[in-house]
């Protein structure tokens, strides 16, 4: 498992017996140790400028560490999961236990509710821009918004929603912004699929027929694809140009 920070050269990686190490992108250089029983569950959120990881370990409350250097910086009082962190304005945005979106503010110490953000929202991306933007929703319909810092506080605008319409929408991770904020791509199964955020459209890559197991970015037009042979053991390691439409 690897998660890497959006605006550094920082990132996560876990190995199968939950080992877990911060390191420095390219050299690899080892910059903090992650305790084990930080990362039993895959479901660890790296904010975008690699300061914070945010750790939700099945059954339990999540906690922030400090990736320099693995201390705990905070524990949520309730079972909270990070859709979208906001850098900018020292914020982020989540879900708590009874599906109310919120967003705490890291400057003020307090927490309100989303003014915009549909109750029960269980998918959330950050989405390069001149604002703090946020894609937030459920599987088969997201919002972009927009946030900024006043002098009441964070506000939200909504700019943009999107329907997913084909396959089964996102089913696991968390949607992947491509082509500098302008594309998303997501996990719909076995497939990939994909939203244009300019355009509004959205389809699928049926990946599934490589028998595909997941993907990665490699950069803003290109997806790493790993599948398995016939045999069920051997994988083959694919680049898929989002653009082209190639492997």
């Amino acid at each position: 498992y690897g998660a890497v920070a959006r605006d550094a050269n920082v990132a996560v990686l876990r190995d199968i017996k939950n080992d877990a190490v911060v390191v420095e992108i390219p050299g690899g250089r080892p910059i903090a140790t992650l305790p084990r029983a930080m990362v039993s569950e895959p479901d660890n959120d790296l904010s975008p400028n690699g300061r914070v990881i945010a750790i939700r370990p099945n059954g339990q409350t999540t906690t922030f560490y400090e990736a320099e250097s693995g201390a705990r910086v905070w524990e949520a009082p309730d079972d909270l999961r990070v859709l979208a962190w906001l850098p900018g304005l020292a914020s982020f945005v989540y879900a708590a236990r009874d599906g109310v979106v919120m967003i705490a503010d890291g400057l003020t110490g307090t927490a309100s509710e989303h003014p915009v953000a549909a109750r029960n929202s269980n998918y959330g991306a950050d989405v390069p821009g001149a604002h703090e933007l946020a894609l937030i929703g459920v599987a088969h319909q997201l919002n972009l918004i927009e946030h900024r810092r006043t002098a009441q506080g964070i506000t939200a605008t909504d700019v943009a929603q999107f329907r997913i319409d084909s396959g089964h929408g996102i089913t696991s991770g968390r949607p992947v912004p491509m082509r500098s904020g302008k594309f998303v791509v997501f996990k719909s199964v076995r497939d990939i699929g994909w939203i244009d955020l300019e355009r509004g459209t959205s389809g699928v890559w049926e990946t599934s027929a490589l028998r595909s197991l997941n993907f990665a970015k490699l950069d803003e037009t290109h997806l790493l694809i790993t599948s398995v042979e016939q045999d069920r053991v051997t994988t083959r390691t694919w680049s898929f140009d989002i653009v082209e439409e190639t492997l």
